[in-house]
Parts: C-alpha cells; structure tokens; sequence
C-alpha cells in the first residue's frame, strides 16, 4: 500500500487522435503535468472524479475516451520510472 501511495491521488488516462495537442491544451488551460504513456495521456490527481467535466471541457474535441482508476503497481512504477513494465523489457 505505501508504493500505491507515491502516486499523486487517482490515475486518469485520456485517448485522444492527437495526444499531443491534448496535453499542450491541459497544460496551457489547467496548468495540468501529463505523460504520453503507451498511445494514451496520464494524469494523476487527487479526486479525479471531480476533475473529469473540468478537464472535458478544456479541451473540445481532443479527447475520445476518459478513464479513471485507483493506482496499480504499475502506475508506481510508471512514476517512478516514466515507462511501463513492458517497456523495460526491451532494455
């Protein structure tokens, strides 16, 4: 429980057409730290359920699917890291 407790709250992952574009939009309006982690956006908050319809309505049209969760050991270890599992495999 004390690794899942590094990990800034609860984990948001956000497809999107244009990850890119996606993240520059919520750092530019809510000031928002995301990763590009396996062709999805990663966001870590507190509340996250709170945050959806703010984070939906930053940015119109960039975001196909929202997805919210609890962290898993595989998020500590993306934070620590900044890579999955399976990404350190080819190492």
């Amino acid at each position: 429980m004390e690794l899942k407790e590094r990990v800034g709250g609860d984990v948001i992952t956000l497809t999107s057409r244009d990850l890119p574009a996606l993240k520059e939009a919520l750092a530019t309006k809510l000031s928002v730290q995301a990763e590009i982690v396996d062709s999805m956006l990663r966001i870590e908050r507190p509340r996250a359920h709170q945050f959806i319809p703010q984070l939906v309505e930053s940015a119109p049209g960039l975001i196909e699917s929202v997805a919210v969760g609890k962290p898993t050991l595989e998020d500590v270890f993306i934070h620590v890291t900044g890579h999955r599992f399976k990404d350190r495999e080819r190492d």
